[in-house]
């Protein structure tokens, strides 16, 4: 089974219909999916976008520019912030600590035993 035995042809013709392109195809006999679909495929179609519709959050039109830019005129200037904030966390951060050697370890051990633990019996 194609892909193209799930999609039917009204459903095509409404495609030419909105792209415009309904007078390219063949009227004299019955279109086939192949044909609709060769006449949607020959050149770009441009679909008109709407205008958006204004939309205001908190009293300022969010489709205005000054809406994205901050005082000093920087976009994201909050994201910068943080970026450089992080970087110098990174630089400022500790080195891995080297790994224990075995005398410490059994060092830790042995306080470890001397510990006195409750009975839970």
């Amino acid at each position: 089974m194609t892909s193209l035995n799930r999609i039917h042809v009204p459903v095509l013709l409404k495609l030419l219909e909105e792209c415009g392109r309904g007078g390219a195809l063949d009227l004299s006999k019955k279109p086939t999916k192949k044909d609709i679909i060769r006449v949607l495929l020959a050149r770009p179609t441009q679909i008109p976008v709407p205008t958006p519709i204004p939309m205001e959050v908190d009293g300022v039109d969010a489709m205005d520019d000054a809406a994205f830019v901050d005082d000093d005129g920087l976009p994201g200037k909050e994201i910068i912030d943080e970026c450089k904030i992080l970087e110098e966390k990174q630089k400022n951060a500790k080195k891995p600590v080297e790994p224990l050697t075995n005398r410490e370890i059994d060092e830790i051990q042995a306080h470890l035993r001397t510990i006195k633990r409750p009975t839970w019996n």
